[in-house]
């Protein structure tokens, strides 16, 4: 099954690859690149940072939500090398390296600190869904009308309801599965009944998988939670605006274009990702400043720069955080092999 996740998202960074690099004259977009503005770029790179710390800080108050006392720096470093090993696996397989980690170095549950992670997860749906409603209604409606012909409205709009939807589905779940622990628990010893010893094991892996999940059912936790994630999605858009002023672009209302190009982007975080997003997040990228009426090789050279500001500073600190755990980069690989006991 693994082998065929990535075989499968390495065909389709290839694919989206082609398209973003179709009929573009690949030197005059280095040539672009070389051009930026260093001071813009290294304003992006520092929020860039603060955006990944905000999440970081949602780690923490999750982590620290069942009674632990984990501190700001160990969860950054923990956090960024979740998001460097996601950038270095394909089809998203480093999502598993954090609870791996955390039950290596800390001796957590791997499998409650994933229930963790589902909560992230579920909280960056819900960021998606208001994101795509901001841009849904601040975005002018002649570029709407201009450039897509109407149509990219409606597209959006079937967005934010299927993503509404599975954001609403998954906090439903999120409240919803201690209540019904037991229920579960009753089943699977019914189903398990001639394997007692296998059933426990599940049972034990399942309640602590939801104590992971249930680590915001204080409403002070739920809004803190909440606060940080809105946050950091919308940061997120002012490194993707100083970029665009590195390299001279200037659209109508930048911040709300970039808003408009996070929200593009984030389309291709929900596509099987190839290793370091190749090929995905370069189309998807060029598509949303394409909206904007930028030119092909100029939209192209500002996805290549993004990215490459996203990469650099992920493997650079990355790095710096294996060495400080004195972790390999093989280890960090090859983590999300291995099983919870």
């Amino acid at each position: 099954m693994k082998l065929i996740k990535i075989i499968l998202s390495v065909a389709v960074g290839a694919l989206f690859a082609y398209l973003a690099c179709r009929n573009v004259d690949l030197t005059k977009v280095w040539a672009a690149v070389s051009t930026a503005n260093p001071a813009y770029i290294l304003a992006a790179s520092a929020v860039y940072i603060f955006t990944q710390a905000l999440r970081a800080e949602r780690w923490r108050v999750l982590l620290n939500a069942g009674g632990k006392s984990y501190g700001f720096y160990d969860c950054f470093k923990m956090f960024w090398l979740s998001v460097f090993a996601n950038y270095t696996l394909p089809a998203r397989l480093g999502e598993f390296t954090r609870p791996i980690l955390m039950k290596k170095i800390y001796g957590e549950s791997a499998s409650g600190m994933l229930g963790i992670v589902v909560v992230e997860r579920i909280f960056d749906l819900l960021g998606q869904v208001l994101l795509f409603l901001f841009v849904a209604i601040f975005v002018p409606s002649h570029y709407l009308n201009t450039h897509f012909s109407g149509t990219i409205d409606i597209s959006l709009k079937q967005a934010i309801i299927v993503i509404g939807a599975i954001g609403v589905a998954g906090f439903v779940v999120l409240f919803s599965v201690k209540s019904k622990m037991a229920f579960v628990e009753e089943k699977l010893k019914w189903v398990l009944g001639a394997f007692p010893n296998l059933a426990a094991r599940i049972v034990r892996l399942l309640h602590s998988f939801f104590d992971g999940m249930g680590s915001i059912e204080s409403p002070k936790k739920f809004l803190l939670v909440l606060f940080y994630t809105l946050a950091s999605w919308w940061i997120s858009a002012v490194t993707i605006m100083l970029g665009l002023f590195s390299m001279g672009i200037n659209l109508e209302n930048p911040y709300i274009a970039s808003c408009f190009i996070q929200a593009v982007i984030s389309i291709a975080l929900v596509i099987p990702p190839p290793p370091g997003f190749i090929g995905t997040f370069h189309y998807f990228c060029k598509m949303g400043l394409i909206f904007y009426g930028v030119p092909e090789v100029t939209a192209l050279s500002y996805a290549v720069l993004y990215h490459g500001i996203q990469i650099a500073l992920l493997v650079v600190l990355g790095v710096i955080f294996l060495v400080s755990y004195g972790i390999s980069f093989s280890n960090l690989i090859s983590s999300e092999e291995k099983q919870d006991s």
